[in-house]
């Protein structure tokens, strides 16, 4: 089931499950962003992004957390340590970023593109309506 964090016609932020262990629980998921402006777009995707349970509820409980605050940040941090998206927030304005990178360090890309805080709450209510298990 494919989560469709962010749908404006300006940025679309997906995350779609490509696999999970239970070995080290944490799940893969392919993560693609697309920042669409009049007169350009751009689209990365990372197509097996692995991230802790621990990791992604530390996500959704930061993003309540500046959902409720005039200020703070959120990271989905991957298995390696890396911000896969960041999301800050200072009053009314977020900033999200997403970047992708090669598992040998050979190379990276990003996307940001600048919101309003109202978008943080719509990204909370796609985590929280995804069916977990962990």
């Amino acid at each position: 089931m494919i989560i469709d964090l962010t749908t404006s016609q300006e940025f679309k932020l997906t995350l779609e499950p490509v696999d999970s262990s239970d070995v080290y629980p944490s799940v893969s998921f392919k993560v693609e962003a697309t920042v669409s402006m009049p007169s350009w777009q751009a689209t990365i995707e990372a197509k097996e992004c692995w991230f802790s349970y621990e990791s992604l509820s530390y996500f959704e409980k930061s993003l309540k957390h500046i959902n409720g605050s005039s200020e703070g940040s959120a990271s989905l941090v991957d298995l390696d340590g890396t911000p896969i998206i960041e999301i800050t927030r200072l009053g009314n304005e977020i900033s999200t970023r997403v970047t992708a990178k090669d598992s040998v360090n050979m190379g990276s890309s990003s996307v940001q593109i600048n919101g309003h805080a109202p978008e943080i709450a719509q990204i909370i209510e796609k985590l929280r309506d995804y069916p977990k298990w962990w």
